[in-house]
């Protein structure tokens, strides 16, 4: 109790360090982790992009489209029939039973509308697919239906490939007497001197 330092003096100390420590290094890569996030839904969306302009998305989208719009064609043509059952003498249940029936009608017709241009997709994905195999066969026969001989190429030499005028890089001399051969004692000794160095 008779301490010259209070306590909340070395507290407040001790969160400062654990501010400097924890908070203020997280701060500063705030701005990395923001470009990172940035950076991975770019690439994400450019993903997207490129596989929903493929044909064979476009043909997944037409017959889930196909498929969305009969079954809603299927539930508003019951509706519309039993709305026209029930309606009886009512003007009011006349005209939603006619207002359904009239929807299941253009129901029907987009499901009709995206059959059709799946169909159409689907040809031509078909055949481009087709068109790829029959390449590959056509390739394919001509490799194996070739039998004669080709030569393998032989690289050019290069003295050929050589201007005629070849500029002298250096004088050339003839060494008519070689040094004399050291002993390993001589090499020896003069790596020592250098290694003393």
């Amino acid at each position: 109790m008779n301490s010259p330092v209070g306590m909340g003096g070395v507290l407040l100390v001790i969160a400062a360090v654990v501010w400097l420590m924890v908070f203020v290094p997280g701060w500063s890569k705030r701005g990395e982790i923001v470009d990172a996030v940035r950076n991975a839904n770019q690439q994400l969306k450019a993903e997207r992009e490129l596989e929903q302009s493929s044909p064979q998305y476009r043909l997944n989208r037409l017959v889930a489209t196909q498929r969305i719009f009969s079954i809603l064609f299927l539930f508003l043509l019951i509706a519309g029939v039993t709305t026209g059952l029930l309606a009886g003498g009512n003007s009011g249940t006349w005209i939603l039973s006619i207002t359904v029936s009239g929807l299941s009608v253009l129901s029907l017709l987009v499901a009709r509308a995206a059959a059709k241009q799946a169909g159409q997709v689907a040809h031509k994905i078909y055949s481009a697919r087709q068109q790829v195999r029959s390449s590959a066969s056509r390739a394919m026969k001509k490799a194996v239906n070739n039998k004669e001989w080709t030569p393998v190429s032989i690289p050019d030499p290069l003295s050929k490939k050589q201007s005629a005028a070849a500029p002298d890089v250096a004088e050339v001399i003839d060494i008519s007497k070689p040094r004399r051969m050291m002993t390993s004692k001589e090499i020896d000794e003069i790596l020592a001197r250098r290694r003393a160095i």
